[in-house]
């Protein structure tokens, strides 16, 4: 009767206390599971639109895929305070069908910034929320065609966003949902133009889903969505010669990355 007890006292505490069942986190192994660094590898595909109006000339051009090369890196310094950085680079695709012509296009991407967030909860399975300000890149290389509908474009600017991370399995595993706003200050097409830049937003979401494969190592799949509106004033030499053209583009970006935790 006595051994019957104690075999019943000790499973309650094991079931009121998983982490003595499995082994309580070391300070190493909490302090990745809190903190999530990280340096990720992979590759990914691009599809996308691109939409151009002036008061003569309308066209939608539609991206299916263009193989991405994958680079993105969290460092966090502290438990509140990290930086960022993320880098896509394209490895190119052709479009057909842009006024009959055969288009090579490529596409560059890249952010950095820093993050702070707070945590809901002291432990690997707290949830985060935070806020982060950086630098949105991207350019666009494209074929030179007669009459030039697609443009090489450089454009630059600040970018504001928030997320949130929930981590579950002991923190082991994540999902981070983030939401930004990007303002756009230089605006650079070559070798002609849509106009004189006049007003400019963009705007995007991306979802992160993180499974441990290791003590250091995780597969992590993303999703990305971006959208850019463009407005111009002016004439344009773009399209033979236009006026006051407005451009949008829609983009996602999968990707799949391996990354290691261990910084």
């Amino acid at each position: 009767m006595c051994k019957f007890k104690y075999s019943l006292t000790l499973a309650l505490i094991l079931l009121a206390h998983p982490t003595m069942g499995h082994g309580a986190d070391t300070d190493r192994e909490l302090h990745i599971k809190q903190f999530k660094p990280g340096v990720s590898v992979g590759v990914g595909v691009q599809s996308g639109s691109l939409s151009y109006r002036s008061d003569t000339v309308q066209s939608d051009i539609g991206i299916t895929a263009i193989p991405q090369v994958l680079v993105a890196a969290d460092f966090w310094p502290t438990k509140a305070l990290g930086f960022f950085g993320d880098l896509n680079v394209g490895t190119g695709a052709k479009i057909d069908g842009v006024f009959g012509q055969q288009v090579s296009i490529n596409t560059v991407g890249y952010r950095f910034g820093a993050k702070y967030r707070w945590f809901l909860g002291d432990n690997s399975e707290g949830i985060a929320l935070g806020v982060g300000l950086g630098l949105n890149a991207f350019s666009q290389f494209a074929q030179e065609q007669r009459p030039s509908i697609l443009l090489e474009r450089h454009i630059i600017g600040p970018s504001a966003s928030g997320f949130i991370t929930f981590p579950w399995a002991n923190g082991d595993n994540w999902l981070r949902i983030s939401l930004r706003g990007d303002l756009p200050f230089f605006v650079r097409e070559s070798p002609n133009d849509t106009g004189d830049p006049s007003g400019f937003y963009g705007y995007g979401a991306k979802g992160e889903f993180a499974m441990a494969l290791s003590e250091f190592w995780a597969a992590v799949l993303q999703i990305d969505h971006s959208a850019r509106t463009l407005n111009f004033d002016g004439p344009a030499t773009r399209a033979a010669g236009t006026g006051d053209g407005q451009t949008q583009d829609r983009f996602l970006l999968v990707g799949l990355y391996a990354r290691f935790m261990d910084l």
